[in-house]
Order: C-alpha cells, then sequence, then structure tokens
C-alpha cells in the first residue's frame, strides 16, 4: 500500500470510511502497535484522549460534559449531522 506523508494507508481505511458514512461511531479493535490509534485520529474529527492526563480527569469528573465541550456534539460532513469522534 502507499503511504501518505509517511502513514502506510491499511485496509482498515476504507472500511473506516464506509462504516462511518452509515454509522455515528465505530470501535476499533485489534493487536498492540498495528497502527489503530493513527488510523483512528486520520479519521476523527475530534478526539479525547483518555491517556491523556487533563482528557482522563475530565472525564471521569462528568463524562456528558467531557463530550459538550470538544467538538463531539454534533460534526457536519456531507450536508448530514453525525458524531464522528474518537475516544482513544
Amino acid at each position: 500500500m502507499a503511504a501518505e506523508g509517511g502513514y502506510i494507508v491499511r485496509i482498515a481505511d476504507r472500511m473506516l470510511e464506509f462504516d462511518l458514512a452509515s454509522w455515528p461511531s465505530v470501535l476499533v479493535t485489534g493487536p498492540r502497535a498495528v497502527g489503530k490509534t493513527t488510523t483512528a485520529v486520520r479519521h476523527a474529527e475530534a478526539v479525547l484522549r483518555l491517556d491523556q492526563p487533563e482528557d482522563a480527569s475530565l472525564v471521569r469528573d462528568d463524562p456528558g460534559a467531557a463530550i459538550r465541550v470538544g467538538a463531539f456534539p454534533s460534526c457536519s460532513t456531507n450536508g448530514s449531522t453525525r458524531l464522528k469522534c474518537s475516544v482513544l
């Protein structure tokens, strides 16, 4: 597969594009160190990193506010409003 600016395009990229066109969220699972986070971030319009202390504490304190504060409530794509985000 061709590299885009150092990123190796994966089969999962096409699958994510397809799934995110139909669903508000997608769960990405797999073994460690295969590019799940890198791939997910490339497709997300907003990212909430639970491995970052400031993001994790916001979620712990008030999960609803964590979503309302960011770009998460309604991201517009192709004229339709839908949630498109990554929580990592």
